[in-house]
């Protein structure tokens, strides 16, 4: 695999491109605190594709920067997609990278073919609640300052979640190394830093946008409000589609999610 980095104006990013050329190119950003790595499955399920997959800032071999919002965040992305200029650009977001995807479709919607946003995090919880305070954040920052090497981050994971490593030691050891890899300062977001103007964002969209919805009572975090909202905002290029899933629709709804993806190529 061929890892590339792009100085953008702000920031070092690291990326990977399967060299392969194609009429369409995948633009690929993970979610949370994941690298270009998390993508290495659908890398390999759409090798005939030319695959461009990122590591935004604060992840892996990425450049750290000052504050992590979604503008500081985004904009380096929207300078490398307009470096690559590919003619037929297709972007794919997971969680925290589905609200990047949502940005850039709306910055620069003009310049895409389409986008599919996996289970963003448009969830009410997120206007009252700061990144450090959500899910594994406050245990990941009081353990994270200790590790001096991946292994002291895997012997964490291990001891942590026993479960896991007993089933998928292999992804809870690339989990691990993942986020000993993340700039700590990711995980101290302050309240309101993952709230989205989607409303405003989605009635203005002019790129057709498939949005792919995890089960809020399995782990989704679109809420009712949220996606009723959507629905009625701007059928003309926004398509909802539901998952019965928890919020990994890719891992585990992976012959849907890939139906869902051939859709947007073909449209």
């Amino acid at each position: 695999m061929a890892e590339q980095m792009f100085k953008a104006s702000s920031v070092d990013l690291n990326f990977y491109h399967n060299d392969v050329k194609s009429e369409k190119a995948l633009f690929l950003i993970p979610g949370g605190w994941g690298t270009w790595r998390g993508w290495s499955e659908l890398i390999q399920d759409f090798n005939d594709h030319a695959i461009y997959a990122i590591s935004p800032p604060g992840r892996g071999n990425s450049g750290r920067i000052g504050k992590y919002d979604l503008t500081t965040q985004v904009d380096p992305i929207i300078e490398w997609i307009r470096a690559i200029d590919h003619p037929k650009p297709y972007i794919l977001g997971h969680s925290y990278g589905a609200l990047f995807g949502c940005e850039i479709a709306h910055k620069i919607g003009e310049h895409l073919s389409g986008v599919l946003l996996e289970d963003p995090g448009w969830t009410d919880i997120f206007r009252t609640m700061s990144i450090s305070e959500w899910g594994p954040c406050p245990e990941l920052l009081k353990a994270k300052p200790k590790w001096k090497t991946p292994t002291d981050a895997i012997e964490y994971a291990k001891a942590s979640n026993p479960e896991g490593w007993e089933t998928e030691p292999i992804g809870t050891i690339l989990d691990a190394i993942t986020i000993y890899e993340a700039d700590i300062n990711i995980l101290k977001g302050e309240k309101g830093d993952l709230v989205q103007d989607y409303e405003s964002m989605c009635r203005e969209l002019k790129v057709k946008t498939y949005i792919a919805r995890a089960n809020i009572d399995k782990g989704g975090m679109i809420d009712q409000t949220a996606i009723d909202t959507i629905r009625e905002l701007n059928n003309s290029y926004i398509e909802v589609h539901e998952f019965d899933t928890g919020h990994g629709i890719r891992e585990e709804a992976k012959e849907k999610y890939y139906e869902l993806v051939y859709r947007m190529l073909e449209a």
